[in-house]
């Protein structure tokens, strides 16, 4: 039986996790052993930047086992190996409670241990964890997160979950006490939801804790993901259902990002601070059901022109891909897709990065009006059709090279030729000769799908030989009465 929370966090002498050694307050040994071993007088920074280049063939998860190998060669070098594994102290290839309740007593009992952590951005991850075991419970998890963010107080980047207004006032309260905070990741999982009632509390007491402090912090990444914004009753005013969001939301981030598909764009307008000077980065994705180009248009509006890089995802169900003869299209689930508003392409002189998923109906009338951002290196319309049926290489070609005079990347969407096709690797070719790497969605051609000419019967398709068309399957083999000459074999 595992022990409860309050009996877990009872510090005593026996009940140190830590494997690596305190080191001495004098050394010695260190100094008389470095004339023997020159190898240890290398200063402490060129041992971090050891160690960092020693971990770039792990991935994050296992990047511990070279730290702790680091850390075990000699006392003169465990501080830079502390310092790297508890840098990311959450990052691990198994997550349990017990797990993270003896991180929490080493933290507790080793508080030097702790000005180490930079990242809890797993800690939702581990929430989620916690919550799917039969042995915890939701507000054990939440007391565990809430300890943890207070011993790490110099953590810059923390990922938090809370579903009731008590837990929003609390992660209100922790959060600002981190002077170091750069990126936040608001989360609502299936024991912590994350509605409207609940942000809007988070917000109001966050801003109203900053205010009190004589510096306040500001943001450089604000993500919110799970935001389950709910109905407006009939009596509830447009004021009381999204609050004073000019007003409340003074998070004043560099970076917006909206990681939930199922949020309205209605919605989303309200996350927004009206003109934030700050914001120079905004990514949103939603569902295809849930977008207008009405609502996005307001969005846009609301933004600065000042912003360097925009991304909006529109996410939808594409089933099989399409064939020339179906373009442009307009059946389900294309026909429900978002037309781009034109204030996108008008509105942001400074962009940089420009991403259009999910769209449909482009056109180069439009992408032309890209023109008053000279300064675009990256532009890509992934997942988006045009409004044309046949590509014309010579009006593509010159559109963007007007366009876009400092071009390095971009994705031309959908386009109704195969990747084969004469036009389709001229219009590559021109991108690659300017040093543009460019890439596209093809279109199948259905003619040439499954033709083949058959020397038994010389009918194309027939039942006997075609291995497509027998017995109703995909891979039949031949024909019952295919003498073999036909050189199609069996699959």
């Amino acid at each position: 039986m595992l022990p409860s929370f309050e009996s877990a966090l009872t510090i005593t002498r026996s009940v140190i996790s830590d494997r690596l050694p305190t080191p001495p307050l004098t050394s010695t040994s260190t100094i008389s052993n470095a004339r023997r071993n020159p190898a240890l007088l290398v200063s402490e920074e060129a041992q971090d930047l050891i160690l960092s280049f020693a971990c770039t063939d792990y991935d994050l998860r296992h990047s511990q086992s070279p730290a702790w190998a680091f850390a075990l060669v000699h006392r003169a070098w465990l501080d830079s190996g502390r310092r790297a594994l508890y840098r990311h102290p959450l990052v691990r290839t198994e997550t349990c409670w017990g797990i993270g309740l003896r991180l929490l007593k080493t933290l507790h009992t080793c508080p030097h241990l702790a000005l180490h952590v930079r990242s809890l951005a797993e800690l939702a991850e581990w929430m989620i964890t916690f919550n799917q075991e039969a042995q915890t419970n939701k507000l054990h998890c939440f007391k565990w997160q809430v300890q943890l963010i207070k011993l790490c107080f110099n953590a810059t980047d923390v990922a938090v979950g809370m579903g009731t207004k008590e837990e929003a006032v609390r992660t209100a309260r922790v959060l600002s006490a981190l002077d170091r905070l750069h990126s936040l990741n608001v989360i609502s999982t299936q024991h912590c939801k994350l509605s409207r009632v609940i942000w809007n509390e988070f917000l109001l007491h966050y801003n109203g804790f900053q205010a009190r402090k004589p510096a306040q912090h500001s943001l450089d990444h604000l993500r919110v993901a799970g935001l389950e914004w709910g109905s407006q009753t009939a009596d509830e005013t447009e004021e009381d259902a999204w609050g004073p969001w000019g007003k409340r939301l003074s998070l004043q981030a560099r970076k917006f990002t909206n990681g939930d598909s199922n949020l309205r764009l209605i919605d989303l307008k309200y996350l927004i601070s009206t003109k934030s000077p700050r914001l120079l980065d905004f990514s949103i994705e939603t569902n295809a059901r849930h977008f207008s180009s009405s609502a996005l248009s307001k969005i846009v509006n609301k933004l600065p022109t000042t912003l360097q890089r925009l991304k909006i995802e529109c996410d939808f169900d594409e089933e099989t891909p399409l064939s020339i003869a179906e373009y442009p299209p307009t059946f389900p689930p294309y026909n429900t897709l978002p037309n781009p508003p034109d204030n996108i392409f008008t509105s942001f002189p400074s962009l940089t990065y420009l991403a259009l998923r999910g769209f449909r109906a482009l056109s180069l009338s439009k992408v032309a009006l890209l023109s008053t951002s000279p300064n675009l290196l990256e532009v890509y319309f992934d997942g988006s059709t045009w409004d044309f049926a046949e590509l014309d290489v010579a009006a593509f070609v010159s559109t963007f090279r007007s366009t876009f005079p400092r071009l390095e990347r971009t994705h031309l969407g959908t386009l109704p030729v195969p990747w084969e096709n004469e036009d389709a690797q001229i219009l590559v070719g021109d991108f690659e000769d300017r040093g543009v790497h460019c890439d596209f969605d093809e279109c199948e051609d259905e003619e040439d799908e499954f033709e083949f000419d058959c020397e038994f019967c010389e009918d194309e398709g027939c039942y006997e030989c075609d291995p497509y068309s027998y017995d109703g399957s995909e891979f039949g083999g031949c024909g019952p009465f295919c003498d073999g000459s036909c050189g199609r074999g069996e699959f």
